[in-house]
């Protein structure tokens, strides 16, 4: 895993170290990516010497993939439609480790920790496309004695009524003709006959993604004490090899990272430091392209 401006840097500067990243950093990064070994937790990728063994004459291509990325920042970087849910299905809460932590605060006055973020009660707010998913994340809500993170009934009818429904209804009412005027006007809509919920979308203009995040912060932060220093999460799945690219090749490399990101504001991207992208690279010989055999030696986050 490779946070972004530390890939960006890889991308442009291949053999020079960026000035606003620790030169330890960057060469652990290199090395990992050259050697497959980890300097700092002394971990060593390898391959299995039988059944990768290299038997000249043999050709190999080297293949990169960017097959998901993770995102934390107090504004939303989308720049596509936004597709909201009125009702959360509580099996996209973020309940297991994403393997990095984040600072965050969880009371007035205390600085950053790092936290899991799966430790920290949040909610799914919406999707962009089939890939992407935005959550919010709440460390005021934090304890260690609090048995989930899913937010409790009255959290999420506090959200919905004095956050969500007065902050699109600010920004662009016309979105906002098919919701219910309050949660349990929600719950009453998304009910099957059978008892359970459905759970659909409604859709947000792009162009009015960043502004409604910004207002959503400040609305929640002075409605609900609890939502204070509230985070947004992106989290893009489910793209393996749809971004692959020779490593070697930066302009390419680059374009399939800007593909990656195609939903989101790229540039400003920069700017932030809790911002992820997974690699994944795979060795192929020509016999075994022709076989139709893959042949893997690295496929680590």
């Amino acid at each position: 895993m490779l946070s972004f401006s530390l890939l960006q840097g890889l991308l442009r500067h291949p053999t020079t170290a960026p000035c606003n990243i620790p030169k330890a950093t960057y060469y652990r990064a290199c090395i990992l990516v050259l050697t497959g070994k980890d300097i700092e937790k002394n971990i060593q990728y390898s391959i299995e010497p039988t059944q990768n063994k290299f038997n000249a004459p043999r050709e190999v291509s080297v293949i990169r993939d960017y097959d998901s990325f993770i995102s934390f920042t107090d504004w939303l970087p989308v720049k596509s439609d936004l597709f909201l849910y009125p009702l959360n299905n509580p099996v996209d809460t973020l309940h297991s480790s994403v393997h990095i932590k984040v600072p965050m605060s969880t009371h007035r006055g205390q600085a950053d920790r790092p936290m899991g973020p799966h430790c920290v009660p949040n909610i799914c707010l919406g999707a962009v496309g089939i890939h992407t998913k935005v959550r919010l994340f709440f460390p005021w809500l934090y304890n260690p004695d609090r048995k989930d993170v899913e937010l409790t009934f009255e959290e999420k009818k506090g959200l919905y009524e004095k956050g969500l429904i007065p902050v699109l209804h600010e920004l662009s009412p016309d979105t906002i003709t098919n919701w219910a005027v309050n949660y349990e006007g929600v719950l009453t809509h998304a009910r099957k006959t059978c008892g359970m919920y459905q759970y659909g979308t409604r859709p947000f203009p792009g162009n009015c993604v960043r502004h409604f995040s910004h207002d959503l912060a400040q609305v929640l932060g002075s409605e609900l004490p609890w939502a204070t220093g509230m985070l947004l999460m992106v989290q893009v799945q489910g793209v393996k090899e749809a971004n692959q690219h020779c490593p070697g090749d930066i302009d390419q490399a680059e374009d399939a990272l800007m593909m990656t990101l195609s939903d989101f504001h790229y540039n400003n991207l920069m700017d932030e430091k809790h911002c992820y992208v997974m690699l994944a690279s795979r060795c192929l010989s020509l016999d075994m392209l022709i076989s139709g055999a893959q042949m893997p030696i690295v496929n680590s986050s």
